[in-house]
């Protein structure tokens, strides 16, 4: 889908470039009104599309998803044709988010307890999040969890350690695979960072292949050279490890492997 909607009004239809995608059978489909909102001009006049983001990934440490969702919100503020609102799901950090979200975006904190939310959303369609952020055309979430919503809704999948390696994640993400098996059977898009990812998305979680889509992640070109590295790390040759320190990053393995070299 475009940033920019390509509506026409036509009585009593709606004309746009493209088809609206299909939704499964049963799936809690998108109000025709919303979608018509989100694919279309208003007479000659473009409108802007309106895109609401999870923040939640800016209010901790900032991991690799916390710097994709930035990257993400930095991107799209800088935008004239979309109008972006970023949402955080937490009730504790919730007021962090107006001191971190990027210039450009708009901020919305309804009162949304996570692992309350989280557990809702294995099972039902409530509360929907475009009635609290703003009635957006569009939802995404950057971290596995998309909302509900009577909107079009995209979630991001970095890869899937919770099926492969559940014991060395966190309890509270095992149930990512299954909140993301059902945002897809309601119709929602999953979008993952890497081709292998969606081929392991398709197969592990057996969602339709058709309505997930591999998008790379960008990347800011590095700042220094090699010589200022090696000044850094004071030797001549090393590996630089960039993530969290935690169990399923396998750090050990890193070093043990170093020390081979």
């Amino acid at each position: 889908m475009s940033p920019t909607s390509t509506r026409a009004t036509t009585g009593a239809g709606v004309a746009s470039s493209g088809t609206w995608p299909s939704c499964p059978p049963g799936a809690d489909r998108p109000h025709p009104g919303r979608i018509a909102r989100s694919l279309a001009f208003v007479g000659s006049t473009a409108v802007p599309l309106r895109v609401a983001v999870d923040a939640t990934p800016l209010l901790d440490v900032r991991t690799g998803v916390g710097v994709f969702t930035d990257a993400l919100l930095r991107g799209l503020g800088a935008r004239d044709d979309v109008e972006v609102t970023a949402f955080p799901v937490s009730l504790s950090g919730r007021s962090r988010l107006h001191d971190v979200a990027p210039p450009g975006v708009r901020v919305r904190t309804p009162p949304l307890p996570a692992r309350a939310l989280h557990a809702r959303w294995r099972r039902r369609s409530t509360p929907r999040i475009d009635l609290l952020v703003g009635r957006p055309d569009v939802v995404h979430g950057p971290n596995f969890v998309v909302p509900p919503a009577r909107v079009a809704r995209v979630a991001t999948v970095h890869d899937l350690t919770t099926l492969r390696y559940p014991e060395l994640c966190h309890a509270d993400t095992l149930r990512f695979p299954d909140i993301v098996r059902r945002a897809a059977a309601e119709g929602a898009w999953i979008h993952t960072v890497s081709e292998a990812v969606r081929d392991e998305v398709v197969a592990e979680l057996g969602i339709d292949a058709e309505r997930v889509v591999a998008v790379p992640n960008g990347f800011d070109p590095p700042v220094g050279d090699a010589a200022t590295g090696r000044r850094l790390a004071g030797v001549e040759r090393y590996v630089l490890a960039v993530g969290t320190v935690e169990p399923r990053k396998d750090l050990p393995s890193l070093v043990a492997a170093v020390d081979r070299l």
